[in-house]
């Protein structure tokens, strides 16, 4: 069993290194214009209505940013989330 547990690993690491080499070689895509509308829409109307709710709006892009960085570090390194 603890063999079957190694060689899973290893193939587990190998293939992950294929597939993130893969990834890794495209360039970062482009935003997708429907997925940003509501936030940029939703930034224009608080600079409309004074920039009351910009303050809010930035802790939430903090928040979201933080996230990624995260999710992206647990796909790195395999460990756990720290949101």
């Amino acid at each position: 069993m603890d063999h079957m547990l190694y060689v899973t690993e290893r193939e587990c690491t190998a293939q992950l290194v294929r597939v993130e080499a893969r990834f890794s070689a495209l360039d970062t895509p482009a935003l997708d214009a429907d997925l940003v509308a509501p936030w940029e829409d939703a930034r224009r109307r608080a600079v409309a209505a004074g920039g009351q709710m910009l303050e809010e709006l930035d802790a939430i892009q903090l928040h979201v940013e933080k996230c990624t960085a995260s999710t992206r570090r647990v796909c790195a390194t395999k460990t756990s989330p720290t949101w």
